[in-house]
């Protein structure tokens, strides 16, 4: 007796209509004696399908009534994915429905010009995106298609702390996509011009709706995805140890330009807790309108200003270590132009504390010398704040002889230079 094998299937009724769909099957279909018509397809092997990569976009267009595109790919327990789906011409609604691989609906979005939905996935292997119209599945129309992944993305482009990048979104739903590395507690600006941007960590979840200050939670990969239409520049800066920063000193006057839209220039300065400085920046040339913002060591905004010819801010420094300073376009960040800018200093003394100012008063004198001797024989503990604390000294002043250590002998240098006996306590004496 010879064995007929029959593979799965499913039997539709609809009406006086039955749909007979193999596995993997796919079939479409007029009603007898009606307009309308059924479309049905497999979920979990579906028959005429489009692979689709992590970074693609692709055009295509629901041509029937209830028609559905469908499209696959790989991916993996854990992975973080965006799918985006734009009308292009016709009436559609796009609709987007992402199944896992036994078939089981997963997420799905639809919206009456752009579609999109953020998933989680909850197993590995061949995934299935069906696409059509949201409304009531009677409209048609041409769309763009995007898939990306948040985590290990897929056709990215490395930008570097301090680098302004121009780009183009040629297609309707696509996203662009940048990576850096950076480190826990990293505090990191994004800056673009005629665009929108996200900011994704190692593990694929979004960061910070402000991105122009966002800590970051751990060492890694990041991703930036970037939207909208046409040209678009992009700035990426680290605000706790900027990139292709330039020095600047109390008293400068520096000339330079900006170039690019969205682009900043970086400077830094090392100030002391309790400075009062002043930051002037003018436009020279162009259509900039200045942008002066100062941040602190570890990152955080201390004082910002901007203005149509001529920006200028006084701060006074609550930290001390090297501080940034980032100028640009105040307007919109799409003006560019060349300009001056000038750091000054508004208290008797600013920067460093003079050797052997244990105190921060900008002198040395013999209780500088008492608060050094105090600190040797356990008496008055370290501070690395400037003025320091009360009942602790500023101990990077301490260190009179620039041994890297402090002891006695920092204690008698000091007081030889009170008395006279000793010229001076810069450390190339």
């Amino acid at each position: 007796m010879k064995r007929l094998a029959l593979a799965p299937f499913l039997l539709i009724a609809v009406g006086s209509a039955i749909v007979l769909l193999a596995d993997g099957g796919r079939s479409s279909l007029a009603l007898p004696g009606t307009t309308e018509r059924v479309s049905v397809e497999s979920t979990n092997n579906p028959a005429t399908v489009t692979p689709i990569a992590f970074g693609d976009t692709v055009s295509a267009s629901i041509d029937l009534p209830a028609e559905m595109d469908a499209y696959t790919f790989v991916g993996a327990s854990g992975d973080q994915i965006i799918v985006r789906m734009s009308k292009t011409s016709g009436s559609l609604w796009p609709l987007i429905s992402v199944y896992r691989p036994n078939g089981t609906l997963l997420c799905q979005h639809y919206s009456p010009s752009t579609a999109e939905v953020f998933c989680t996935l909850t197993s590995s292997g061949t995934h299935t995106i069906l696409v059509g119209d949201g409304f009531n599945g009677t409209f048609t129309g041409a769309y763009s298609l995007y898939l990306q992944r948040t985590n290990n993305p897929g056709n990215a482009t490395p930008i570097s702390f301090g680098e302004t990048l121009s780009g183009s979104i040629g297609a309707a739903a696509e996203m662009d996509t940048y990576t850096f590395t950076a480190s826990a507690g990293d505090v990191v600006l994004v800056r673009m011009s005629r665009a929108s941007g996200s900011l994704y960590a190692p593990d694929g979840t979004n960061l910070c709706s402000d991105l122009n200050g966002c800590s970051l939670p751990t060492d890694g990969t990041y991703t930036i995805l970037a939207g909208g239409a046409g040209d678009y520049d992009l700035y990426l800066q680290r605000l706790n140890d900027p990139g292709n920063a330039i020095p600047i000193a109390f008293g400068d006057t520096v000339s330079a330009s900006i170039d690019l839209p969205a682009e900043m220039d970086a400077y830094t300065f090392v100030g002391a807790s309790g400075d009062q400085i002043i930051v002037r920046m003018s436009k020279t040339s162009g259509s900039l309108w200045p942008l002066i913002r100062v941040y602190r060591p570890n990152g955080t905004l201390l004082c910002q200003h901007y203005s149509p010819s001529t920006a200028e801010v006084s701060c006074s420094l609550t930290s001390s270590g090297t501080h940034t300073i980032l100028v640009g376009d105040g307007f919109d960040g799409t003006f560019t132009g060349a300009y001056n800018l000038y750091l000054g200093c508004l208290s008797v003394h600013c920067g460093a504390a003079l050797n052997g100012d244990t105190q921060c008063d900008s002198d040395v004198d013999a209780v500088d010398c008492l608060y050094i001797l105090q600190n040797v024989v356990g008496q008055r503990a370290c501070s690395d704040q400037c003025p320091p604390p009360a009942g602790t000294l500023y101990c990077p002043a301490a260190d009179t002889q620039c041994d890297k250590d402090i002891d006695a002998v920092d204690a008698l240098f000091c007081l030889q230079y009170v008395v006279g006996m000793r010229p001076s306590l810069q450390c190339s004496q």
